[in-house]
């Protein structure tokens, strides 16, 4: 399993909406995603997330070109894999939480609860607590230190230890 950031640009009035983002965020996320399996035959990836323009949480088939997304690898146990899946198969559909996104400016503004924008899924599927509280570009460098220690933690057999 593995978290893709979006790094690139998109064209038009996206373009822009993801530049202010990358800007107010510091850093050069504007997006992410869960990245479930392999590409397919045609180099597309199984993505879940939670998009404006979708509505909410959602599936997606994306071709991850790593000229616009850093892919990063999520060292998961079979189980928590199929946690993170079972989060966002429960809740496919629910509303992209717009108030949220004016915590950013105002941080008492915690949003609707099961409402989710991208890093919020992402991080609330893989079972991190108060995701509403991260942006992409923190996001990865959560999921970047986790994946780090998780790493060092792996069994010899390859399976995560279990607490």
């Amino acid at each position: 399993m593995k978290a893709a950031f979006f790094k690139g640009t998109h064209p038009g009035w996206k373009g822009i909406m993801g530049r202010l983002t990358k800007l107010w965020m510091v850093g050069p996320y504007s997006h992410c995603e869960l990245v479930v399996g392999e590409p397919d035959a045609d180099g597309l990836s199984t993505c879940w997330s939670s998009t404006f323009l979708d509505k909410g949480v959602r599936q997606a088939k994306i071709a991850l070109d790593s000229a616009d997304w850093d892919i990063l690898d999520l060292p998961l146990s079979a189980a928590q894999e199929a946690s993170a899946v079972a989060w966002f198969e429960s809740n496919k559909g629910a509303p992209y939480d717009v108030l949220a996104l004016f915590g950013f400016f105002w941080r008492p503004i915690k949003g609707f609860s099961r409402y989710y924008f991208c890093d919020e899924a992402l991080l609330t599927s893989l079972g991190f607590g108060e995701a509403w509280r991260q942006d992409p570009n923190s996001a990865y460098q959560l999921l970047l230190g986790a994946a780090s220690m998780l790493r060092e933690r792996v069994d010899s057999d390859g399976s995560l230890p279990v607490a």
